[in-house]
């Protein structure tokens, strides 16, 4: 699969996802994580699908991420080197 790397296809609003529907997007982006050992993290939209899902690798743990909403900002900040997939370095 293609990493989308062009800005405006990267920013169009995605729509809402079934859970069901998420459970089969989520398997895609587990197998294109999988191809990119640095990528900590991946959305449905990187791999040219349209909706609210994303996956999260961690040392000890994988965050699925399924029409996720920001509901807390915190103000303390953590800097680690970036290993975004459509923009490498």
């Amino acid at each position: 699969m293609l990493i989308i790397n062009d800005i405006e296809k990267l920013r169009v609003i995605s729509a809402p996802v079934s859970i069901q529907e998420a459970k089969e997007i989520i398997k895609q982006l587990e197998t294109e994580l999988a191809l990119h050992p640095d990528g900590i993290g991946l959305s449905a939209v990187q791999i040219g699908i349209l909706k609210q899902v994303a996956i999260i690798r961690l040392p000890k743990r994988k965050i699925n991420l399924i029409n996720p909403r920001i509901i807390f900002q915190s103000h303390s900040r953590i800097f680690k080197r970036e290993s975004c997939l459509s923009f490498p370095g």
